[in-house]
């Protein structure tokens, strides 16, 4: 169904050919919050399939940088995977 709906190989594996970890179930999204629960900025929203959602943020704001890198250390110090293009 992920595949219908996007039909893009550069954010969805088609199921046919091999599919990816997302495509079985096995990918997670996450962000950073504050203390209160608040979203912390992020380069992109949830589920955005542009090239603003790389790993390698290429935008002008400081605290996106910051909040992103954050994230990402901490996620692949707790063991997670940090996936290429998302």
């Amino acid at each position: 169904m992920l595949w219908d709906a996007i039909e893009n190989p550069d954010c969805v594996s088609e199921p046919a050919q091999s599919g990816s970890r997302p495509t079985f179930g096995a990918g997670v999204d996450v962000t950073l919050v504050d203390a209160r629960g608040r979203e912390l900025k992020m380069p992109t929203d949830f589920d955005d399939f542009t090239p603003a959602a790389s790993t390698r943020y290429r935008g002008k704001d400081p605290v996106i940088a910051t909040n992103l890198h954050t994230l990402q250390r901490a996620m692949t110090q707790a063991g997670f995977w940090v996936l290429r293009d998302e």
